[in-house]
């Protein structure tokens, strides 16, 4: 299992074999592959719109744009937790039955804290519209 969290603050880009990766800053693991790895990282004066996953208790497999909603496939473990920043309540978490999970949102600051309980595949999805810049 590889994990990397990259915490930088005005973070635009991050490439990963030249294929960018927006809205989080932690690497997903269908991102990355058996051995060695190049990330590399473009700072920008204006950084990406749009919600950005700054820390998280899950494994994160991927993140992709959707219509109107970035979707973060991740494996949870129990008491799940993802911290985004400048995403303002509008969060939903289905389980791999596509099937809506309760969960808690605590908004402190530019930060969005979600939380849910569970064991296994889940998708998470971040409204595209209801965002301030990062």
């Amino acid at each position: 299992m590889y994990f990397i969290v990259i915490t930088i603050e005005m973070i635009d880009i991050i490439e990963k074999a030249r294929k960018e990766l927006k809205y989080t800053l932690q690497i997903p693991d269908r991102r990355l592959q058996a051995g060695d790895n190049r990330v590399d990282i473009k700072m920008e004066k204006e950084a990406i719109q749009g919600p950005c996953l700054v820390y998280s208790t899950i494994r994160l497999k991927d993140a992709e744009e959707g219509q109107g909603h970035v979707v973060y496939d991740v494996q949870g473990y129990s008491q799940n937790v993802m911290v985004f920043k400048h995403a303002h309540g509008d969060v939903k978490v289905l389980d791999a039955q596509n099937t809506p999970v309760p969960v808690t949102l605590t908004e402190e600051g530019k930060y969005l804290f979600v939380e849910f309980w569970g064991k296994g595949e889940y998708r998470v999805e971040c409204s595209m519209l209801s965002v301030s810049p990062i």
